[in-house]
């Protein structure tokens, strides 16, 4: 359970913690039942990274030279960090925790939290999960060559 390279400098006042979300957690309202009350920043960029769903059949980030994954910045309580390392699977080994650097539509570099899946092995998805994932990438206007490339996901 423990958070990876983290420190204060993915809490924007000291307080609240900025959110890499580039799964199902970038659609609004999904956010809104897991952590009613937490604000969407904008969009990002995390650069050296490649988005894949994994053999639990849920979206994770991998290192990789030259990709990029768009996600979304959310402005978090402490209590919807816990709530989110409940939904995450943190306790149970699911996801960890990290501080990634990543940029924001105005070109600005930051860490953020961010959830990534000790299992990284590909495999194709549920229908259901990557439409949520899909029509949160429409909605907040991620480029139609990376939606794309996120609908060429094998459904399952």
């Amino acid at each position: 359970m423990t958070e990876r390279h983290a420190d204060n400098r993915i809490h924007a006042d000291g307080r609240d913690i900025v959110y890499f979300a580039y799964g199902s957690n970038m659609s609004v309202q999904g956010m809104a039942i897991r952590c009613p009350g937490a604000r969407v920043i904008g969009p990002a960029i995390l650069d050296g990274h490649a988005f894949r769903i994994n053999a639990n059949h849920f979206a994770t980030v991998v290192p990789a030279a030259g990709k990029r994954v768009h996600g979304v910045l959310w402005l978090l309580s402490e209590a919807h960090r816990a709530a989110l390392d409940e939904y995450e699977g943190v306790p149970f080994g699911l996801y960890r925790r990290h501080s990634l650097r990543v940029t924001t539509a105005d070109g600005d570099s930051r860490p953020a939290l961010a959830y990534i899946a000790r299992d990284a092995t590909p495999t194709p998805t549920r229908g259901e999960y990557l439409e949520v994932i899909l029509a949160a990438a429409r909605a907040h206007g991620f480029p139609p060559e990376y939606v794309d490339e996120l609908a060429d996901w094998e459904q399952a």
